[in-house]
């Protein structure tokens, strides 16, 4: 028997370590998942903050006495925000204590991209605010029913926070936040980077055990509202206008 307690000591070990890896291995998962979930939270507030207020930046006008970004571009979008205040009483732990700290980056105005030209009475399911992992290009100002499972796409940043390499964040202008997987459209998760789940332009009927389409598609290229072309910016102040391909 003494001669089977070595090893038998040793498969303990092994085994032991192997299930604190993977208890490891879980607690990472879960604390990057809910740090995705603030980060939702969070960018929902802001878009809410933003409407409220009118605040989305866009183009001015000589007449209008606005500020253009186009004369400014060195001048973030995000600098002209208060953060604080836009947080507070906004997000609470269950003790009721505020839990906004500039120094989580999750908090950071420039993890967003943004749209400019906000239009009136635009679509509620419009991405109007996206984390900077999240190909500008691939965001829409044109849905249409042929685009219903196309992706959008990433794009890859050296300085990244490392939750943004493997969540993005996506806010509609009514406010709702959506998770997505950073994967490629040949992943079993890619279902939930296709523009049909992103602008949730269909609910699951379980009683006709069908889609129904929730929203009708949209075209925004042309703004005949306010006369200004929708699009959006990046964290460091570049403009980019989407090639709805």
């Amino acid at each position: 028997m003494k001669y089977c307690a070595i090893p038998l000591g040793i498969l303990v070990v092994v085994i032991s370590a192997l299930l604190g890896f993977e208890y490891l291995r879980e607690d990472k998962r879960n604390a990057e998942s809910r740090a995705a979930s603030i980060v939702r939270i969070t960018g929902g507030e802001i878009v809410r903050y933003l409407r409220e207020n009118n605040a989305f930046p866009r183009d001015g006008c000589p007449a209008s006495g606005m500020e253009d970004y186009h004369v400014a571009p060195s001048k973030r979008w995000h600098d002209q925000l208060n953060l604080a205040e836009i947080m507070h009483g906004r997000i609470c732990w269950e003790d009721g204590s505020p839990h906004y700290s500039q120094k989580l980056p999750h908090y950071n105005l420039g993890i967003w991209t943004v749209i400019k030209n906000f239009p009136d009475n635009p679509p509620e399911n419009l991405i109007v605010l996206a984390t900077r992992n999240i190909d500008p290009l691939s965001l829409r100002t044109k849905f249409r029913d042929e685009d219903v499972n196309k992706h959008i796409r990433f794009c890859q940043q050296e300085d990244d926070w490392h939750i943004l390499r493997k969540y993005a964040v996506l806010i509609r202008a009514d406010g709702e936040g959506i998770i997505v997987p950073v994967v490629s459209p040949e992943s079993k998760r890619a279902k939930y980077t296709m523009y049909g789940a992103i602008h949730r332009m269909y609910d699951f009927n379980y009683k006709e055990n069908c889609f129904d389409f929730k929203y009708p598609p949209f075209d925004l290229t042309t703004n005949l509202v306010n006369g200004l072309q929708v699009k959006y910016i990046m964290p460091n102040g570049e403009e980019v206008i989407p090639t709805n391909d």
